[in-house]
């Protein structure tokens, strides 16, 4: 007997490890990154342009006015609780944090998506 993955369980295994969502028996977790667009008057944020990539967002900065943010959203099934958390890329400095603005780690898929566009 073979222990070698057929054609569509390796198919279905890559979508699965390229999907930004995270999936276990109770808890569903989405991954997106944000373009946002901030008023500089009042430090709002004005608009969200939603990208596949990092890179899809590290292109179209043009403006001082933007950030760019990995959002992660969370939703418990059993429990209905639910949440989100934010990283944002730090344009000064040009480095990206490895954990969200609620404690937990960015994903090192993530980290080495933002290292490999800022080359």
């Amino acid at each position: 007997m073979s222990n070698a993955f057929s054609f569509d369980e390796q198919e279905a295994y890559l979508k699965l490890a390229n999907s930004h969502t995270m999936k276990n028996m109770n808890r569903e977790t989405y991954y997106e990154w944000d373009i946002e667009t901030i008023n500089p008057e009042t430090g709002d944020v004005e608009d969200h342009d939603h990208r596949n990539t990092f890179a899809d967002c590290f292109r179209c900065i043009n403006d001082e006015n933007i950030a760019i943010v990995l959002v992660k959203t969370w939703e418990n099934f059993n429990t209905g609780d639910g949440g989100r958390a934010w990283a944002y890329f730090d344009m000064e400095t040009m480095t990206f944090p490895e954990e969200f603005d609620n404690g937990d780690k960015v994903p090192k898929r993530f980290l080495l998506e933002v290292k490999k566009a800022t080359k």
